[in-house]
């Protein structure tokens, strides 16, 4: 990948929901290290399924093999939940592969829910979506599992689906290296669209997801003024995911109104909001609305500069909303994709044209 590609590979997974031992992980390390990779860092386990606190165990255990696991990775978490233990390792967990779900106005409302979730229920700061495009052939499973199709690759035809905006939410705002502000602090549960409530700092799964949804505050450390709020309030009927999926929870159904104070570091004088909507009478597809004032709260006595302010903010149900400080976002302008064409029949290659090794023209090997 380096030397061909000029990519530099900071993580490195196990076999794709493969079984691995421990002694596996830990030779993994160690000839990552002595091929100069040591940035290179690897998550464990990529299983779905496999436990917490199966991992969390083995690090507790064995010293050696919690030297060599960079992050804790999960596929589909039960309903965005992980462990105490998983917690107390301090290690980074991961949903190192979710979402898999169609990409739809519901598919949209499970992806733009769970990369709050995971955030607020289990402590995941990372949420990696399986797949990204629709690159494959119609009929087979999960056709449409991903943020937009491109699979006629004689045409050139694509289009893109709600999902890639519900993604935009976090991913246009932030960028690696950015983290997310605690619970209680930042982040957590709106509780009746007033008052902010998560019962998380002494479990990593709060007990009540009821009231107004969820909010999550991701910051440059590098910059501090740099800051991006996501809310979701997603009902469960619009926001249900192929698997693991949480039971029934309660939104407020109509919209309500939300009052934030920001306080600590440096406080901005406005925000930008972006906003997606994918029910109801005011549907629309990340909309860049008018910017919201902060208005001071306390001020420093000798200098004047602003401690805390406050904002508020109407929040419809089934909407994602980021609040920023940065700029440069955008749907991006681009001209309309070709139309789509059914495959050019009759078709003929003799495959002698082809470096052993690469996939010919239209093929797709499968497995099983």
């Amino acid at each position: 990948a380096l030397k061909v590609h000029g990519y530099r590979i900071k993580w490195l997974g196990i076999w794709n929901e493969e079984t691995f031992t421990t002694t596996y992980v830990k030779m993994l390390r160690q000839e990552l290290d002595k091929r100069g990779l040591s940035y290179c860092q690897i998550v464990v386990g990529d299983l779905a399924g496999y436990s917490w606190n199966t991992i969390a165990h083995d690090i507790e255990k064995d010293p050696e093999f919690a030297e060599a696991v960079g992050a804790i990775g999960i596929h589909y978490p039960d309903a965005s939940r992980s462990t105490k233990a998983a917690v107390s390792t301090s290690k980074p967990l991961w949903a190192s592969e979710d979402d898999s779900t169609y990409n739809n106005r519901i598919g949209s409302g499970c992806l733009g829910r769970i990369i709050n979730w995971n955030y607020i229920v289990g402590n995941m700061t990372a949420t990696i979506v399986w797949n990204l495009v629709t690159s494959y052939f119609k009929y087979l499973r999960w056709y449409g599992d991903s943020l937009m199709f491109a699979s006629e690759p004689w045409s050139g035809h694509y289009n893109t689906s709600d999902t890639i905006w519900a993604m935009a939410h976090t991913t246009q705002f932030t960028k690696p290296g950015w983290v997310y502000l605690q619970q209680g602090k930042g982040s957590g549960i709106l509780q009746s669209g007033s008052g902010l409530e998560s019962d998380a700092t002494s479990s990593p799964q709060p007990t009540k997801m009821n009231g107004g949804g969820t909010y999550v505050t991701l910051l440059n450390p590098m910059n501090p003024q740099e800051i991006s709020i996501v809310i979701e309030t997603m009902q469960w009927n619009h926001s249900l995911c192929i698997r693991s999926n949480p039971s029934n929870f309660w939104t407020i159904p109509e919209s309500q109104n939300t009052t934030f104070t920001i306080q600590g570091g440096v406080v901005p004088t406005s925000l930008q909001v972006w906003r997606t909507t994918l029910f109801g009478k005011e549907k629309t597809n990340f909309q860049h609305m008018k910017p919201i004032p902060v208005t001071p709260a306390s001020r420093h006595p000798t200098t004047g500069a602003i401690l805390s302010g406050t904002f508020s903010l109407t929040l419809l149900v089934d909407s994602i909303y980021t609040l920023t400080t940065t700029a440069g976002q955008q749907k991006g302008a681009h001209p309309p994709p070709p139309k789509s064409e059914v495959f050019p029949l009759p078709y003929f290659d003799n495959f002698d044209s082809y470096p052993i090794g690469r996939m010919p023209k239209y093929i797709s090997d499968q497995t099983g």
